[in-house]
């Protein structure tokens, strides 16, 4: 690997209230690098919050979301939260920003347009700068004209604070727009786009890359996995996860990276029978549906052995992080568990 940075190994789990800040110290006792906090308003506890409570339970782990969107957000107010954030913790807090899916979804809302998405993340980027966005129409605000000479927001407190240092936006990506528009105006792009090396080339030159050569903005992976000495039953509690990063993978009519004919119709089947009600979880068509090898295409199952060599080929592909998704949702709480005992035990040490 040369002189390349080591690669950070995260977890990413939903926030849950009165339990994310032991999951926190967890993640910290088993030598992990960071956790990052669904943001899913409907479905899970508010990340910002259980981020900063978490903050007070560690010393150096390290915390984002995993994914926001601008939708749930003005970005004047995920420019200040996350300022401040950052700020308190010492630079141990960024962002993971997209489009929005299910947490849009279970709002009654649809993902954010592209035009509307990079405008959002450039603006965001100058306000974190410390810079000045101009309204797109002055007008005046009320009846009072109280308004009527302000053209612009800004973060006017940053210039009151000595940390000066910008926190990283992390844009995650599962096709080729997005990950172009993350190399553009992100300083991070995480791949959705499962775990078969093929793939994840094809996804490194949406962003820039090309002959085998990096690109320019880091890149990090996300990765459902599922440690079980037995394959199949592993393949089959993380379906429900893979089905959802599957489903992406089909929403372009060139299936967003090289598949096989039969590949291609095995993902445009799950994004055809796709139910949000059942979104993630295991026991759901969409799951039910999925072939071993589409698993495979997408996750990381089987023994610690096994993972292990999975993961370590992944880290040759030059990512700046892993964003390691461990369980099954609709999956026996105990088996949950023992996966991640089995992921942060058996698994991690071997990575470093």
């Amino acid at each position: 690997m040369g002189d390349r940075p080591a690669c950070e190994l995260w977890r990413s789990a939903p926030p849950i209230a009165g339990r994310t800040a032991a999951l926190a110290r967890r993640c910290e006792d088993e030598g992990w690098d960071g956790l990052a906090l669904n943001d899913s308003p409907s479905r899970t506890a508010d990340p910002f919050v259980e981020i900063a409570l978490s903050l007070s339970h560690t010393e150096r782990l390290r915390f984002a979301t995993a994914v926001t969107n601008p939708v749930m957000r003005h970005v004047a107010a995920l420019g200040s939260t996350l300022a401040a954030l950052h700020i308190e913790s010492g630079g141990r807090v960024h962002v993971g920003i997209g489009r929005g899916d299910s947490a849009l979804a279970n709002l009654g809302m649809a993902p954010v347009r592209l035009a509307p998405f990079e405008s959002y993340l450039t603006a965001l980027q100058r306000l974190l700068a410390g810079e000045e966005i101009p309204f797109a129409t002055a007008r005046r605000i009320g009846t009072t004209g109280a308004a009527a000479s302000i053209t612009g927001t800004r973060l006017h407190w940053l210039s009151r604070v000595t940390d000066r240092s910008k926190p990283l936006v992390e844009v995650a990506a599962s096709g080729p727009k997005v990950a172009a528009i993350g190399a553009r105006v992100g300083d991070r792009v995480k791949l959705a786009v499962g775990v078969d090396p093929v793939r994840i080339t094809a996804a490194l030159e949406w962003m820039g890359g090309s002959g085998g050569a990096l690109p320019s903005v880091p890149f990090a992976l996300n990765v459902p996995i599922f440690v079980h000495p037995d394959r199949a039953s592993a393949r089959r509690a993380i379906a429900g996860v893979v089905s959802a990063t599957a489903r992406f993978a089909a929403m372009s009519a060139a299936t967003s990276a090289p598949a096989d004919g039969s590949g291609a119709g095995r993902l445009s089947s799950v994004a055809a029978s796709y139910d949000m009600d059942h979104h993630g979880s295991t026991t759901s068509p969409q799951a039910l549906g999925l072939s071993d090898d589409t698993i495979d295409r997408f996750a990381v199952t089987g023994s610690p052995a096994e993972c292990i060599e999975k993961l370590q080929a992944l880290i040759e592909l030059g990512p700046a992080r892993l964003h390691l998704r461990s369980g099954g949702v609709g999956v026996d709480a105990e088996a949950n568990a023992d996966a991640a005992r089995r992921l942060s035990n058996d698994v991690l040490p071997n990575l470093r």
